[in-house]
């Protein structure tokens, strides 16, 4: 198995032929990021932040103007 990875027939990302391999990489190349997930494409596996799982932007809550007393 390369340790880069290979291309995935289903979507031409790199991909790995095991969840273990992909997570293996995962670690690997990016130690300190805890949002990144293996999951799988067709047969093969990825690493990233599959769609839907991304936290989403926190809104604020506009208030109403003030007035004055």
């Amino acid at each position: 198995m390369s340790s880069r990875g290979y291309r995935c027939p289903s979507c031409g990302k790199t991909s790995w032929p095991t969840r273990h391999a992909a997570e293996d990489a995962m670690d690997r190349n990016h130690p300190h990021d805890s949002g990144l997930h293996a999951y799988q494409c067709g047969p093969r596996w990825h690493y990233g932040h599959p769609k839907g799982t991304k936290k989403p932007k926190k809104r604020t809550r506009l208030s109403p103007p003030r007035t004055r007393r």
